[in-house]
C-alpha cells in the first residue's frame, strides 16, 4: 500500500496542491486528471520518488519496483529496439540467456517481436511508445507510472495501446498511476480518478468510478461510459 499524508507541493509562491491524504491499494489503476499546469505530472514524479514534497510525507512499500513511461518515448537513437528495452533490466545477476528471454517475452507482449533489430528512426510513433512501455514493464515492475504517454498519438493507435495496457494490468495486477488531461481516456482506463478541477487546483477530489466488468471494446461504446464522461467533464468545469 502507498500512502500520502498531509502532502503539499509549492512552486515558487504558488501551491500546486495541499493537504492531500489518500491510500492506494496494490493493483489499483488510478488516473490523475486535470487541466494543464495544475500539478498532475509533479504529483506523479513525487509518487515515483523523482521529486519531493514541500509539506507532508509519502509512505512507499519497501519492495516497490517502479517503471516510468514519459510522454516522449525517450529512446536512444543509436540503439536497436532490443537494446533500448535491455536498458530497463535492473538485475545484474541474470545470465545473457535469461536477459534475452525476458526481452523477447516483453517484445512479444507489446507486439514488437519482429521489430527487435530496428532503430528508432525506423519506427512509427506508436511503435516508439511500445518500446518505451516495454522498457518500463521489463523485470515485472510492481508499480507503473505513465505521464501522458498516448497524448501525441492518433486516435486509432491510442485506443489500441489503451486496450493493451488494460489487458496487461489485468493479467499482472500491478499498481498503475496514469497522468492525462483527457476525460475520455481517464474514464476508459481507470478504477479511480484523482481530479484537479478547473480554476482551483487546491480542490482535489478522489472518485471511485465503480465500473462494471466488461470487455474494454464493449465498455467504450456503453451508456455507462458516456454517462461517466459527462459527469467527470461537469466536475472539471465546476458544475458538480
Amino acid at each position: 500500500m502507498l500512502e500520502l499524508k498531509n502532502a503539499g507541493k509549492r512552486f515558487n509562491s504558488r501551491w500546486l496542491f495541499q493537504n492531500l491524504n489518500f491510500q492506494v491499494q496494490t493493483g489499483d489503476f488510478i488516473s490523475i486528471l486535470g487541466p494543464s499546469g495544475c500539478g498532475k505530472s509533479t504529483l506523479l514524479r513525487i509518487l515515483a520518488e523523482l521529486d519531493t514534497l514541500t509539506d507532508g510525507h509519502i509512505i512507499q512499500p519497501a519492495t516497490t519496483t517502479p517503471g516510468f513511461v514519459f510522454q516522449e518515448s525517450c529512446l536512444l537513437p543509436w540503439l536497436t529496439v532490443y537494446e533500448n528495452v535491455a536498458i530497463g533490466i535492473s538485475k545484474n545477476t541474470l545470465t545473457n540467456s535469461e536477459k534475452s528471454d525476458q526481452i523477447e517475452k516483453i517484445l512479444k507482449t507489446v507486439k514488437l517481436k519482429d521489430a527487435a533489430s530496428l532503430f528508432p528512426h525506423q519506427l512509427s510513433g506508436g511503435m516508439k511508445m511500445r518500446v518505451s512501455i516495454a522498457r518500463a514493464l521489463i523485470n515485472n515492475k510492481s508499480i507503473l507510472f505513465l505521464d501522458e504517454p498516448f497524448a501525441a498519438l492518433d486516435d486509432f493507435i491510442r485506443f489500441e495501446l489503451q486496450e493493451e495496457l488494460l489487458e496487461y494490468w489485468k493479467q499482472h495486477k500491478m499498481t498503475v498511476f496514469f497522468v492525462t488531461h483527457s476525460v475520455t481516456e481517464s474514464v476508459f482506463l481507470s478504477q479511480k480518478l484523482w481530479l484537479f478541477p478547473q480554476g482551483d487546483q487546491l480542490q482535489f477530489q478522489e472518485l471511485d468510478l465503480k465500473k462494471s466488468d466488461t470487455s474494454p471494446h464493449m465498455y467504450r461504446q456503453s451508456p455507462e461510459y458516456f454517462k461517466l464522461v459527462t459527469e467527470i467533464s461537469d466536475r472539471l468545469r465546476g458544475k458538480k
